[in-house]
């Protein structure tokens, strides 16, 4: 699917432009929010990549405002689905601000209610999708959940296989608009 970016991630990765952030649920491609926030040409580079260690869950609509907000937990063996985004250097920081007034919902970053937390995380790239072999890891921005929607564990729904774009179109809406998550992932 990224084959084609190939090209330009290894070069811009090699040259400096360290900490792009891997989206997972509403920011991937083709979403409605990546679209309003993030504009194609402050991207040098996309690719497919995984964040190992992690599963997929979604808030149920027992969550109130929190409703289908995707989250990736901590789960030995787990893997989630993503997208990892080399930002220009020049629009970084505006687009990181960006990302995050979105995912911190209007909370400062230090505040215990904002629902997600940028972090620092190991983020692994398939190479061997270009013929290159092997999964490299990259250090990238990840969106973690905070204590708002960690306190929503009981009312969250694992998505199979980790990957948001196959799920949100099938599962999401009956998920939301039920109240009926079946099987909770904690």
């Amino acid at each position: 699917m990224f084959g084609g970016e190939v090209a330009r991630l290894v070069p811009a990765l090699a040259g400096g432009l360290v900490a792009p952030v891997c989206v997972y649920g509403s920011l991937r491609g083709g979403q409605p929010a990546r679209a309003r926030l993030v504009d194609d040409s402050d991207v040098v580079a996309v690719a497919a990549a995984r964040i190992p260690g992690h599963r997929l869950v979604v808030a149920g609509a027992g969550a109130g405002r929190w409703a289908g907000c995707a989250m990736a937990v901590p789960a030995p063996g787990g893997s989630v689905v993503g997208e990892l985004l080399v930002l220009r250097p020049d629009r970084r920081d505006e687009v990181l601000e960006a990302l995050d007034a979105y995912e911190f919902a209007g909370y400062c970053r230090a505040d215990p209610r904002c629902p997600y937390r940028r972090r620092l995380l190991d983020v692994l790239l398939p190479l061997n999708e270009w013929g290159l072999g092997r999964a490299v890891a990259v250090p990238a921005w990840v969106y973690l959940p905070g204590a708002p929607l960690h306190a929503l564990r009981g009312n969250a729904r694992e998505v199979p296989g980790g990957d948001w774009s196959g799920w949100v179109s099938v599962d999401a809406p009956a998920l939301v608009e039920t109240g009926s998550p079946t099987g909770g992932f904690w």
